[in-house]
């Protein structure tokens, strides 16, 4: 049985030049990304979380824009493989603010282990945790779109 607890997170996609900013994780088998972002804590609003999470994982200042993107993760439904509690995340789409060039921070996580420009034409096939490249770009692709609600099958 799951385990009970519900997290909330919040990403945010930063493209520039027909590249996409990812942070870079390391696994056992072979390294994966994620966009930059991470966990609400008590008290936080969705965007003060993902501005705190902006400087803490690529050491800059962005404005926040639409919401492109929420995904929902039910671990008693799947494999867990992204963990035992309940997952909803939101995708939101950002601007680095001017003179604001984003970096690897002097203390990491531990497992990050750098910040990588993807082109957009490869992101489809980048290893993206959750795999929602496909859902991403169609958002972006789509200016004018309601968010693209996205469940884990």
């Amino acid at each position: 049985m799951a385990e009970q607890g519900f997290r909330i997170g919040v990403y945010g996609v930063i493209v520039r030049d027909g590249h996409i900013l990812l942070v870079e994780v390391e696994f056992p088998d072979s390294n994966r990304f994620h966009l930059p972002g991470g966990g609400v804590e008590l008290g936080e609003s969705l965007h003060q979380t993902l501005h705190r999470e902006m400087d803490e994982e690529i050491c800059a200042k962005v404005n926040i824009g639409r919401l492109l993107v929420t995904w929902e993760y039910h671990p008693a439904k799947v494999d867990p493989r992204y963990g035992k509690k309940n997952l909803l995340e939101l995708v939101f789409e950002c601007e680095l603010l001017p003179d604001n060039e984003p970096r690897h921070p002097e203390n990491p996580d531990p497992r990050h282990i750098g910040l990588t420009w993807v082109p957009l034409k490869e992101f489809a096939n980048t290893p993206l945790l959750p795999d929602i490249n496909e859902n991403i770009l169609k958002m972006l692709n789509s200016p004018t779109q309601d968010v693209y609600r996205f469940e884990s099958q």
